[in-house]
C-alpha cells in the first residue's frame, strides 16, 4: 500500500489511516489488533507499508474492502477510492497446503490495478513566502534600473527649476 502527496504537504508529515475490512458472510481471517471496525494500518507522510499475513486455513473465496480513513486536515483532499481484494484459497496441487491468489478491482475503473495507491492533494503553496523578490510575474525588467533613470530625471528636473528661477530673479 502505497500513500502518495501532491501540492505542499505538512510539516511535520501527516499520518494517514487505511482501513481493512472483511466482507461478506464467510469468516474470513483478519491480521492480529483488529477491532470489529476492521484493522488500520497507518502511514507516516508520504510512502509505503505492507498488510499484515492474513493466515488462511481452508479453500474459499474471501472478499476485504480497502480504503482510506479521512483525516482532519482541512487543506487536503484525501483519495477516496475503495479497493476491493478477493483472495482465492485454494488446496495446493503439488502437495499439502493451501495456496492463495489476490485479485484487486476498483469499482468504475476498468482493468485491475497492480497495487494499492492512495493520492492526498494539498494546495500549492510557495517555497519561501517570506521571499523578499516577491511573486515571479515573469516580468524580468531590472527594477533598480529604473528607479535610478527617475532619480537622475527628479534631480535635472529640480536643477533646471532652481537655474530657471536663479535666473528669473536676477
Amino acid at each position: 500500500m502505497e500513500i502518495k502527496l501532491e501540492g505542499t504537504a505538512p510539516s511535520p508529515a501527516e499520518k494517514y489511516k487505511i482501513l481493512l475490512k472483511a466482507e461478506g458472510s464467510l469468516t474470513s481471517p483478519m491480521p492480529s489488533g483488529s477491532t470489529d471496525e476492521g484493522y488500520v494500518l497507518s502511514i507516516k507522510g508520504s510512502g509505503t507499508e505492507k498488510l499484515p499475513v492474513l493466515s488462511f486455513e481452508s479453500p474459499g473465496v474471501h472478499t476485504y474492502t480497502i480504503s482510506q480513513i479521512k483525516g482532519s486536515n482541512s487543506q487536503c483532499s484525501y483519495d477516496e477510492t475503495v479497493y476491493t481484494m478477493k483472495v482465492y484459497v485454494t488446496n495446493n496441487e503439488n502437495g499439502p497446503g493451501l495456496v492463495s491468489e489476490i485479485v484487486l478491482t476498483v469499482p468504475g475503473m476498468d482493468g485491475k490495478p497492480e497495487h494499492i495507491i492512495f493520492v492526498n492533494k494539498y494546495p500549492t503553496v510557495p517555497d519561501d513566502p517570506d521571499d523578499p523578490d516577491g511573486p515571479q510575474t515573469g516580468d524580468s525588467s531590472h527594477l533598480w534600473l529604473y528607479i535610478c533613470l527617475g532619480a537622475v530625471s527628479l534631480t535635472a528636473l529640480v536643477t533646471l527649476f532652481l537655474t530657471k528661477r536663479r535666473k528669473s530673479e536676477q
